[in-house]
């Protein structure tokens, strides 16, 4: 006798749904055969889940070959959302507005001595996100996340930076959710290291 309920079922679902969002993101492009090796879910499910993501107008599908058959190419929808990468190097910030089709709609960097004055950091990068997303023709609304890189370990458990000698104006900072607070956008920080090698497994030489 089945002992699923309403509730595990939802969670199950949940859960599938974002395995294959998840597969998509890191690809970029997927047929739905594709997610289904890469995920494990049977092709029904895919198939399930990928119709729900395209009538929510998460993912587009568009026809292509495979093999010399027809296939179906998942990817995100450019409307489905804007994200923000901020990057802060010892002697530069750069800031991009990008879409979940990994397009890059604006970019800038500027330079500037972070080491000195975290608050100055804030200030150039609060203000070049609002200038970017206006170059953009966005709003603040449309931004559902943003990914912060800083030069420095960041300590998982206080997300202040792990190294007060590495920044010294940075001490007992938390940056993403300073930014977090100004911006009024969930921010996720990281060392730039750590997400420089993300960058290389999802688009560099690694992804082959």
């Amino acid at each position: 006798m089945s002992t699923d309920t309403p509730g595990s079922q939802s969670s199950l679902h949940r859960a599938n749904l974002e395995r294959v969002l998840r597969a998509v993101r890191m690809a970029g492009s997927l047929t739905q055969a594709e997610i289904a090796r890469g995920t494990g879910l049977s092709a029904a499910t895919v198939s399930n889940i990928v119709r729900e993501l395209k009538e929510s107008g998460t993912v587009v599908v568009a026809d292509t070959s495979s093999g010399g058959r027809r296939a179906r190419s998942v990817s995100l929808s450019g409307d489905a959302g804007i994200v923000v990468g901020i990057d802060f190097g010892h002697t530069h910030l750069r800031v991009a507005v990008g879409n979940l089709a990994h397009r890059v709609l604006a970019e800038e960097s500027a330079p500037i001595d972070v080491d000195v004055s975290a608050q100055q950091g804030f200030d150039r990068a609060e203000a070049m996100v609002e200038r970017l997303l206006a170059q953009a023709g966005f709003r603040p609304d449309k931004v559902i996340g943003v990914g912060l890189g800083v030069p420095g370990p960041i300590d998982v458990e206080t997300g202040a930076l792990g190294s007060t000698a590495i920044l010294p104006g940075w001490t007992g900072i938390a940056p993403g959710k300073e930014l977090g607070e100004r911006l009024g956008m969930p921010v996720h920080v990281d060392n730039d290291a750590n997400l420089g090698a993300l960058g290389e497994l999802v688009w560099g030489p690694a992804a082959d």
